[in-house]
């Protein structure tokens, strides 16, 4: 009798453990919140000068996490670091300087880097400008030890005039291991569309466009803001041409292809307010861009997608875009796409007292994604104005989002 009442109790008490495990679990797992085996809490931060800023991150092979943008020292100057997967400061990354864990870079009386991307050997690419005696595009190689790779055009950067200024926005490498840029440059006093590709070497490939760039002019002020490599090396960039979302599409040789939208540039008729941040691609092609819109004098966070020939996908949201409207507005600055196709948006909201960070995921319908956060979405409150610039995935599917909130870098993990 007194063995069965103990194996009773003994069970109830295995099935009461299972149970708050299960819901621990079920807790800790749940898709779209904060996961707190990153850093602290989710969360790791860098403090930085009220004047730095952060433009873009990629993750590496192994899950590192790599950011650049700018921060001033002597001079604005090239920032980049490395973090492990788990969210800490990497201090093998350029173990001998000054501050392990991060690299500067000052070409001329000021440098800055807008975007970075992970090449096949792991190396870092960034992307941006230096002012010499102009304003000339910038592109660095840096090797997996965090310092300047010499194989490349022997200082490990290369800078080039076009016009009579430019900057880089995006970069990407080939199946061939070239890399592309993508900016903008003024030439006759009009700013173009500009694509550029650098051997792996860091010579400029004539072979691309003509001798190396391809210049497209669709309107008076012409933008580049984001840059995306298809599988099959084409190119897709984003930006705005006299105040319209324009999206272009060039073949591997630079060439414009005029299979893709209107002789290889598309503008959607959706509101001349729409902006256009960022863009990705799915395993199908199509092109999602993270945007934002003026609705009723509030700017609201939007999504766009584009089918591969250039035309908005009737099959998301029946009109090719959806609008997340929040109280105080919106706005998405980053965009990346799940292994199942799904959108994760990330930036920030503004909040009745500060800009706070807000995080989305949308179905292959357009819908938000209900079991994401709450109902789709998740709002993240630093009590300071908090922007997010970037969000990238890591192997395990997790979004890895990246700003600036009181003078002090910010990273953090969201479970999928």
């Amino acid at each position: 009798m007194t063995f069965n009442l103990i194996a009773t109790h003994r069970m109830k008490l295995i099935v009461l453990i299972c149970s708050l495990s299960a819901l621990y679990t079920s807790f800790v797992l749940a898709s779209g919140q904060l996961d707190v085996t990153f850093g602290s809490s989710g969360l790791r931060t860098t403090p930085v000068s009220r004047q730095d800023f952060l433009k873009a991150i990629a993750i590496d092979a192994s899950d590192n996490i790599l950011i650049t943008g700018q921060t001033q020292t002597t001079a604005p100057t090239i920032f980049i670091a490395r973090y492990t997967s788990l969210g800490t400061l990497d201090v093998t990354y350029n173990i001998g300087g000054s501050t392990p864990g991060t690299q500067n870079l000052l070409v001329g009386t000021q440098s800055q880097a807008n975007d970075i991307a992970i090449d096949s050997n792991g190396k870092a690419l960034v992307a941006g400008f230096a002012i010499q005696s102009q304003t000339n595009i910038l592109l660095a190689r840096f090797t997996t030890a965090g310092i300047l790779d010499t194989t490349f055009n022997t200082t490990g950067y290369v800078t080039y005039s076009i016009g009579v200024g430019a900057t880089l926005e995006g970069i990407g490498t080939q199946s061939t291991g070239n890399i592309i840029v993508a900016g903008s440059a003024v030439i006759d006093g009009i700013p173009n569309f500009m694509l550029a590709r650098f051997t792996s070497t860091g010579s400029l490939d004539t072979t691309f466009g003509s001798n190396g760039i391809t210049l497209t002019q669709v309107g008076v002020i012409n933008i580049i803001s984001a840059m995306a490599i298809q599988s099959n090396d084409q190119i897709v960039v984003i930006g705005t041409a006299d105040d319209n979302l324009t999206i272009a599409r060039y073949n591997a040789d630079g060439s414009i292809d005029t299979s893709f939208g209107s002789s290889g540039i598309f503008q959607p008729n959706i509101d001349p307010s729409v902006i256009g941040y960022d863009v990705a691609l799915d395993s199908s092609g199509n092109i999602a861009i993270a945007a934002s819109i003026i609705q009723s004098n509030v700017r609201q966070a939007m999504v766009i997608r584009l089918t591969s020939s250039g035309a908005l996908d009737t099959t998301f949201n029946s009109t090719g875009y959806v609008i997340t409207s929040i109280v105080y507005g919106a706005e998405y600055y980053g965009i990346t796409i799940q292994s199942n196709n799904d959108i994760i948006a990330a930036g920030y909201t503004v909040g009745p007292l500060s800009n706070e960070l807000a995080i989305a995921r949308y179905l292959t319908n357009g819908t938000l994604d209900a079991t994401y956060g709450t109902s789709g979405f998740t709002v993240t409150n630093f009590s300071a104005d908090t922007f997010v610039y970037d969000v990238q995935l890591q192997s395990t599917q997790n979004a890895i989002t990246a700003g600036i909130t009181s003078g002090t870098f910010f990273l953090q993990r969201y479970l999928s």
